[in-house]
């Protein structure tokens, strides 16, 4: 199972903190200075939303230069690849793929650069997704900005928990059982 980032509604506040953090560790590690996580406000509620990183990822299925690929663990991007072509924002069943203009770079064409593989600016859009902060040796930035603890990592575990959490509070919540419920039958 891919590991993704969920939010406590009832924990956020709607400070941005998050969405801020989350650009500023982008374009510290070279890439479109853009958030990929986004506020969905409604009414007094607020909460942040990324990429869910899915099993068959429709975004990564539709990409037509794989710009998008399944890894072990997440759905990652490569910038320098992407074309701009949206069809993963239209793929994107959560609507989190955003995209970019500032300083957006590509791999250079044969013979535009005297380095093999290196990445000249070029106007346009790239997309933007999630990627777990993977440039980041201590994890998602979004995570480590919340002030009320409201972001987590969702993974096969923290599932397991959760799930068992809720049929332990099922069993804890039942009334006694003496036998048949209709013992007329």
């Amino acid at each position: 199972m891919n590991r993704f980032i969920f939010a406590n509604p009832n924990l956020c506040v709607g400070c941005d903190a998050c969405v801020d953090a989350c650009a500023e560790a982008h374009q510290a590690a070279g890439l479109q200075p853009q958030s990929r996580m986004y506020i969905v406000r409604n009414g007094e509620i607020s909460t942040p939303i990324t990429c869910r990183h899915c099993e068959n990822a429709p975004c990564a299925a539709i990409c037509p230069v794989n710009a998008i690929t399944m890894t072990e663990k997440s759905v990652a991007l490569n910038e320098a690849s992407c074309i701009g072509c949206k069809l993963c924002a239209i793929a994107c069943p959560f609507g989190v793929i955003g995209f970019s203009d500032i300083g957006a770079k590509r791999a250079a064409p044969d013979g535009v650069s005297q380095t093999k593989g290196a990445l000249v600016k070029v106007t346009g859009m790239v997309a933007v997704k999630c990627d777990l902060c993977e440039s980041s040796k201590d994890g998602p930035a979004c995570i480590k900005s919340c002030s009320t603890k409201a972001l987590f990592i969702v993974d096969a575990k923290s599932i397991r928990r959760s799930d068992n959490a809720k049929r332990k509070a099922a069993v804890d919540n039942m009334p006694a059982f003496d036998g048949p419920m209709d013992k007329k039958a």
